[in-house]
């Protein structure tokens, strides 16, 4: 129990530090005053203060905050976040989901090089498998999965995955492309055929091999909220507060490695949800400053306040509903 509350306290204030120090550091460089840099909220536990910004460690680990002159309120110094030009304060707000975009890829980075990268190349076919029988050899190369192109491991396990019945798999065998019929079959809770991947170990291959993966998770996330929006996909899976203690304390009985892995996903997650254009989160001050540059003039902070004031309430209610729904999970 205190193993996964410590990682959960250590994996959520990294991505938190992180994201709020791309604020920081964005506000400093556009001559913004910062009254307090502070990680966690409620009581201050611990403070000091250089260069009139006061840095805070506050008790309760559940989030993080920069807070600039201006910000939420009218002013008119010339410090001040509101006196800025739209590029510059543009740049300030989407600096933290752009820092925990680079946290991810480090993260899957060195991942990579430590262990080397996955690769569609066959290293081993377990015998008696569907992909035996259908005739794949060690040494194949996926290149696509019912048509689509394939072009990471994790790509092709949930293709593999998604398979309601036969599954068209091609794949390059020394320079000859050769096509499957293969119908999965289920192991341990997941559909498999069969096929151990292979691990290259060279460094600029786990470069461009971050960078698909990056791209591939960030794929899967757009999806869902675009399906989410449109009313085809629904929020029973997602997790709340609880639900997230929940997958890092397991990911960190399976080790440091999938503790990691989680880690980087969480934080393109919160890079990918924070810019939603949903009022209160950065997309939202971000969709104000579009409508200032359309408008030719700011929205009254009074008026951007109140819709940001809202939108937390909706924000805190979803919470609270999907925090009920871990819970009720854990129940069953």
């Amino acid at each position: 129990m205190l193993r996964t509350f410590f990682s959960f306290v250590l994996v959520f204030n990294i991505i938190v530090f992180v994201h709020e120090f791309g604020h920081y550091i964005m506000a400093r460089r556009a001559g913004i005053r910062i009254h307090e840099f502070a990680l966690g909220m409620g009581p201050t536990v611990f403070k000091t203060e250089k260069n009139n910004t006061v840095y805070a460690l506050r008790a309760f680990p559940i989030g993080g905050f920069v807070k600039m002159e201006g910000e939420d309120t009218e002013s008119d110094a010339e410090d001040s976040f509101t006196s800025k030009s739209a590029g510059k304060r543009f740049g300030v707000i989407v600096a933290g989901a752009t820092m925990n975009l680079i946290l991810a890829f480090v993260i899957i980075l060195v991942i990579n090089l430590s262990l080397g990268q996955p690769t569609l190349t066959l290293s081993e076919i377990v015998p008696g498998s569907p992909a035996q029988q259908a005739g794949m050899l060690v040494g194949d190369t996926i290149t696509s999965i019912e048509g689509k192109s394939v072009q990471t491991w994790e790509e092709a396990l949930v293709l593999i995955g998604e398979a309601k019945g036969e599954l068209e798999i091609t794949v390059d065998r020394a320079g000859e492309s050769r096509a499957f019929s293969i119908t999965p079959v289920e192991s341990e809770g997941r559909m498999v055929i069969g096929i151990v991947r292979g691990v290259s170990r060279n460094p600029i291959t786990a470069l461009t091999y971050s960078v698909k993966q990056v791209g591939f998770l960030l794929s899967m996330m757009l999806s869902f909220f675009r399906d989410l929006f449109t009313g085809s996909a629904s929020l029973d899976g997602v997790v709340g507060p609880i639900g997230l203690v929940s997958f890092v304390g397991e990911s960190a009985k399976s080790g440091i490695v999938s503790l990691a892995m989680l880690t980087a996903y969480i934080s393109l997650n919160l890079a990918v949800v924070n810019l939603l254009p949903i009022p209160a989160l950065d997309g939202g001050r971000l969709l104000f400053i579009l409508i200032e540059l359309i408008r030719g003039k700011p929205v009254p902070p009074e008026k951007e306040g109140m819709v940001h004031t809202a939108g937390l309430i909706l924000l805190l209610l979803l919470i609270v509903f999907i925090t009920f729904k871990d819970i009720m999970r854990l129940v069953q």
